[in-house]
């Protein structure tokens, strides 16, 4: 929905962001364009359905990321069957 806010980010060998409704983190490995995503945790707020199903998903896709890719100021996540595009934020 339009109202889902998901945001990933990354410092050192961590990453974190907003799922939809709640707060994610955990470590994340490189091997050349593979990576692999090792949950941590989340905050566990409930929110409304539709967004408690997108965050769902979207935690489950993170957990089958298999490479990604940096293009001009995009990076792009891919379990091999979908593709997440991700718009880098200027500080």
């Amino acid at each position: 929905p339009d109202n889902a806010e998901i945001t990933i980010g990354f410092e050192k060998n961590s990453f974190y962001g907003v799922s939809a409704v709640n707060r994610y983190m955990g470590t994340y490995e490189i091997k050349g364009n593979n990576i692999t995503f090792n949950m941590g945790g989340s905050t566990m707020m409930m929110g409304p359905l539709n967004l408690m199903d997108v965050e769902s998903d979207y935690l489950k896709f993170l957990s089958h990321v298999k490479n990604y890719d940096l293009e001009n100021d995009h990076l792009m996540l891919s379990d091999g069957n979908k593709t997440i595009k991700y718009e880098m934020m200027k500080k």
